[in-house]
């Protein structure tokens, strides 16, 4: 499900991708994103599907990573939001070492490549750990000043998305125990979240923390703060339009300005749906989105309902592929059991047909006279309508047993590549 819209995307990346091994930060040709360039290997690397081998195009964005890679001063293990930055980010540290973690599993046959990984995510995780606030969260840029090193959902849970990612859990990590307890500071009594103390809830932070609260083993799609969370999201949603895009704002020690940050609503709450196991029909509302809304060459701009920012194209595409891919996958666990009951059910239907078929011959070729001429004696429509049954019977178990079978291999490709990480 959804092959050929994630394919297009990752064909699209690949496209764009610098000489560097980088992709670019927003759009093409411009310089390459460390924080765009890991969530494209995240994506690159999560897919279920692939056209062409994703190694070589993987190989490169670990060799672009690994040179981008702060190796001295106080961000030293970090990397920063674009290639030659100086000041290591949260969200791109985060996200880096979650997209290393899914190629540790993705090259297990490599074990010099693998040795390489683990270093730089060491290296990655010593940072966060060494930025982490009192209050157990992060903020963006820990050492851009006062305003950047102040606790925010972003930052937070992209920082835990490194240790979901590497399998540690609130049970046992302390780390992501006392991160959880900072995302849930930022709930309100209408049960959204904010994106830092003093604000009110929004979408997409709500939907960021009902990511982070399931990946990390808090809470399942049970659990009163998630349903009251979910509840918020769908309350919030302006009628039939989506929910529309939002902006957060710093202001960087010794910068002329504030830095913004474009929040993707459209591709957060989707996310966190399908995480939470909703399929109704807000989910297939953001689908079908992404779906109409995918150009010609593969790529997606951000944007919700008419409203696009199409200066950003390269992670708004990261931002497509990635729930397409867990949606992809959701569905094809949700159809299983009912495909495996057809299958069972055409396998029966067909074997008796095509026994019906069978006996056909041994009444023409061996069978006494008295019981051919039964056969013959019946409405020559009645005896083609008998075969044709016969034939589409097995036709029709032959393609549910392939549907079945493929969407078995699609659930097994996507989980061994997610390294049981979902």
């Amino acid at each position: 499900m959804f092959r050929r819209q994630i394919l297009a995307g990752l064909r699209y990346l690949k496209y764009v991708q610098n000489a560097d091994g980088g992709i670019p930060a927003t759009s093409p040709a411009v310089v390459s994103g460390c924080w765009t360039s890991g969530e494209t290997l995240e994506a690159l690397l999560a897919s279920p599907y692939h056209e062409a081998d994703p190694r070589p195009c993987a190989l490169a964005l670990i060799g672009f990573l690994e040179s981008s890679q702060l190796s001295s001063g106080q961000d030293a293990g970090a990397w920063p939001l674009v290639v030659g930055g100086k000041t290591g980010s949260t969200m791109a540290t985060g996200h880096i070492v979650a997209a290393f973690a899914l190629a540790t599993s993705y090259f297990q046959g490599d074990p010099q490549l693998i040795a390489l990984l683990h270093k730089m995510i060491d290296a990655g995780l010593g940072w966060l750990e060494k930025h982490k606030n009192a209050d157990g969260g992060w903020g963006v840029e820990p050492n851009g000043g006062m305003d950047g090193s102040t606790s925010r959902m972003i930052s937070t849970v992209y920082a835990l998305r490194a240790y979901s990612g590497l399998l540690k859990k609130v049970d046992d990590s302390q780390i992501a125990k006392h991160a959880i307890r900072c995302i849930l500071s930022f709930r309100k009594e209408d049960g959204g979240f904010s994106s830092k103390l003093g604000l009110s809830s929004d979408s997409c932070n709500t939907a960021r923390a009902v990511s982070a609260l399931l990946r990390s083993g808090y809470a399942d799609s049970s659990h009163s703060v998630i349903k009251d969370a979910l509840t918020f999201v769908i309350h919030s949603r302006p009628g039939r339009r989506l929910w529309p895009l939002d902006t957060e704002m710093y202001v960087t020690e010794g910068a002329p300005g504030q830095t913004i940050y474009n929040s993707n609503t459209t591709s957060d709450v989707l996310e966190a749906l399908i995480r939470a196991g909703r399929f109704d029909r807000h989910t297939k509302d953001l689908t079908k989105w992404f779906l109409d809304n995918q150009q010609d060459d593969g790529s997606s701009f951000l944007g919700a309902n008419d409203d696009f920012v199409r200066g950003i194209k390269t992670w708004a595409t990261n931002e497509a592929i990635y729930p397409l891919c867990l949606a992809s996958t959701a569905y094809a666990e949700r159809w299983l059991p009912t495909l495996e009951q057809g299958q069972r059910k055409w396998k029966r239907v067909s074997l008796a047909l095509a026994a019906a078929a069978v006996t056909e011959v041994f009444f023409i070729v061996q069978f006494p006279t008295s019981v051919t001429s039964i056969w013959h004696n019946l409405p020559e429509p009645i005896r083609d309508t008998i075969l044709q049954v016969a034939v589409w019977g097995v036709v029709a178990n032959l393609l549910s047993a392939l549907l079945y079978d493929r969407i078995r291999e699609t659930i097994h490709q996507f989980r061994t590549r997610q390294g049981q990480r979902r």
